[in-house]
């Protein structure tokens, strides 16, 4: 079982708020989290007390890490196409996707 992951696109009007608090590293396959409340403007003393509240960013890895601006046909041979040789070869073989996935 390989888990491989791609972010949807998203609009132009989102792109800045999503870019903020998620971000895809393809080299290592992972997705970081980062605390949305973090990345707002603070006042010099409430930056002191978040500071200490600060929840650590949430790493998680996978098989594959597909960034928004990743192509379709990138998506397909990092995923679909191995799972069809597999078969060809005669393995058995499932793509699940969950979501938004124009598959």
């Amino acid at each position: 079982v390989k888990v491989m992951v791609r972010l949807c696109p998203v609009s132009q009007s989102d792109a800045a708020e999503s870019s903020s608090f998620l971000k895809v590293d393809p080299r290592k396959k992972q997705i970081t989290i980062m605390d949305p409340s973090a990345n707002q403007t603070q006042s010099a003393a409430s930056t002191k007390k978040a500071a200490a509240n600060q929840v650590p960013p949430k790493m998680f890895t996978f098989d594959a890490a597909f960034p928004p601006d990743a192509s379709q046909a990138e998506v397909c041979a990092g995923t679909v196409a191995e799972v069809i040789q597999s078969v060809v070869n005669g393995a058995d073989g499932c793509v699940f996707c969950f979501g938004h996935s124009k598959l």
